[in-house]
């Protein structure tokens, strides 16, 4: 017997897209459906992956990364479209709430039910049953319909029950998230339990706590693919590390209007569309590979995408082909031996001639002249490859793609069009500093001095490089650049900080000094952060006159009022609960 639970290797699933339901039930009926009615969308691709009988197994990664459709291959729910997949064993998944369960039949007579689907009757039936009862712990509500259970009731009866016969793989994707602290607990002193037997543990969960506490192996998933496998605390703190950055980028995106992931609604995006296209209008006459687009903002990277891989047409990811057969000229993904996987802009038949993507940007953007699109090809001298981007109303050349010789790469930077920023954004040029990026409003002041920018960073970090998400005990920075148009005699800076709710947290009031006219650089040092974990926003002012005794500033030169993001977290590898504010202190032994 093989010593694999489940053996994947260049495991691949694609789902075709229609754009009618009417072409989709043709298909199922099984009727000839034209290509140009559909597109292909990879939920995973080149999945290699090995799990050993008895491992404990986290999969992490943000929603829509793949997690969910690996487990339903792993499950026997869903097939692969490609590669080879083998499971070694009894497989039973936990992954929907009430999935097996009659809404209308009780909670005993859906037990009774699933023990009779496992072959599990008679005697053994009861003393099972009995079980399930003693480890659910439902009480009274066992003779409830099942449709009346809480979501968290719904959970405990599905997980006992799958668990009560012991499965040889088990996969529990987010059910244990609905259930109470209680009976998480016994859950995974359960689940630790049967894997000390030998069984195998998938486990899914956006708690990496858990994750932690179950698995001894993790491995992370984005965007169809495994970024990162190994010891769970490694991957954890990679993957923690990744979404700091991402957050990071969102925290000052609410300060500047620049988008990555915010939830807001449609209306308060617009999609800026590019593509592909000859100088004739008319479809390429070479093969032109195109292997990844980068959005940069300032030269800071805010989304990307590699053509061929998975989910490179994914709608919700803010950068993303639009390949619709038919009617595009993208090819299908490429790949090679020694390349990563690339799309093609050849003559595909695309009613349109182009090889068009989308760009998903905020309204509130204030510097749409600050964007680039960097595209590493390989285009051929067959064509002039132009890229071009859209109003809505006409499309504007922003350059041509320099050819390169076959099987060579390169990288090239095109700028927003002239045209586009006077439509998008306001003309002024581009700028590195925060303080161009500031949103109009909130604040006031009696405008004897201005502030600069507001910088928040690590201490040791000589690039001084904006952080805006950082670990409770961790030192942080934070650095005011200001002008004072006269001399100040009695003045004070102000860092306040904010619970979301209003609450003051935490005031960071400078020592009272004289300023000269003309420029001054401040910084306060938190040597350590000590506020809980929780999101924050912060006001940074200069005050005339503030005294200790004096509940509001009464002289407010100028003041940046509830401005700036901050978020803090609880560091990877602590699972106590830190409360709103970590004290130092000094514990001793005195007996």
């Amino acid at each position: 017997m093989s010593d694999n639970a489940i053996a994947m290797r260049g495991l691949g699933k694609r789902y075709r897209l229609f754009r009618s339901q009417g072409w989709r039930v043709a298909e199922a009926l099984g009727l000839p459906v034209p290509n140009n009615v559909s597109s292909d969308f990879w939920a995973l691709k080149d999945i290699d992956l090995v799990v050993r009988r008895g491992e404990r197994v986290g999969l992490i990664g943000r929603n829509g990364a793949g997690k969910s459709t690996l487990l339903k291959i792993v499950a026997g729910l869903v097939r692969p479209t490609c590669g080879e997949f083998q499971a070694n064993g009894r497989v039973t998944a936990l992954m929907e709430l009430g999935t097996g369960f009659h809404p209308d039949l009780t909670g005993l007579q859906n037990v009774r039910a699933a023990l009779a689907y496992l072959g599990v009757t008679g005697a053994a039936a009861q003393v099972k049953t009995r079980e399930v009862l003693e480890f659910a712990e439902l009480g009274e509500f066992i003779e409830q319909p099942f449709r009346t259970y809480s979501s968290g009731m719904q959970a405990r009866l599905a997980f006992t029950v799958a668990t009560t016969i012991e499965p040889e793989i088990l996969i529990v994707d987010e059910i244990l998230g609905a259930g109470d602290a209680y009976f998480s607990l016994k859950a995974v002193a359960r689940m630790r339990a049967l894997t000390d037997n030998g069984i195998t543990l998938l486990f899914v969960s956006h708690d990496l706590a858990s994750v932690q506490m179950m698995c001894d192996r993790a491995i992370w998933i984005d965007r169809g693919r495994i970024v990162d496998e190994g010891d769970t605390l490694s991957v954890c703190k990679a993957y923690v590390a990744a979404t700091r950055k991402q957050e990071n980028i969102r925290l000052q995106a609410s300060e500047t209007g620049f988008g990555h992931g915010i939830p807001q609604s449609d209306g308060e995006f617009i999609t800026l569309t590019g593509r592909l296209v000859t100088g004739a209008p008319s479809p390429p006459k070479g093969r032109h590979p195109i292997r990844s687009l980068r959005l940069l903002h300032n030269d800071e990277e805010r989304a990307s995408v590699r053509l061929g891989d998975a989910r490179d047409n994914d709608p919700e990811e803010d950068l993303h082909a639009i390949a619709v057969s038919g009617y595009t000229n993208w090819s299908a993904s490429q790949s090679s031996n020694d390349s990563p996987s690339w799309r093609e802009f050849r003559d595909e038949g695309g009613a349109y001639h182009h090889a068009p993507f989308a760009i998903r940007l905020p309204k509130l953007l204030n510097n749409y002249r600050a964007l680039t699109v960097e595209i590493e090809h390989g285009a051929t001298i067959d064509d002039q490859v132009r890229i071009e981007f859209s109003t809505g109303e006409a499309y504007f050349c922003a350059g041509v793609l320099a050819p390169t010789e076959a099987g060579n790469w390169r990288v090239e930077t095109f700028h927003l069009p002239e045209q586009l920023a006077e439509v998008f954004g306001p003309p002024h040029a581009p700028s590195p500093h925060p303080e161009d990026n500031l949103v109009e409003g909130d604040a006031y002041g009696e405008g004897a001095v201005q502030i600069g920018s507001v910088r928040f960073f690590a201490p040791d970090d000589a690039s001084k490089s904006e952080q805006r998400v950082v670990v409770c005990g961790e030192p942080l920075s934070i650095e005011v650049q200001w002008t004072a148009e006269e001399r100040i005699v009695h003045c004070r800076l102000v860092v306040a900080i904010y619970t979301m709710d209003g609450r003051c947290a935490a005031q960071l009031i400078s020592p009272v000094s004289s300023r000269d006219r003309g420029p001054h650089l401040d910084r306060v040092d938190l040597k350590p952060v000590r506020l809980g974990p929780k999101d924050y926003i912060i006001s940074v002012g200069i005050f005339r006159n503030l005294q200790n005794e004096h509940r509001n500033g009464t002289e407010p030169l100028h003041v940046l009022d509830r401005r700036f993001r901050l978020k803090v977290v609880q560091p990877p590898d602590f699972f106590t609960e830190t409360g709103d504010y970590l004290h130092e202190a000094n514990w001793r032994r005195l007996s």
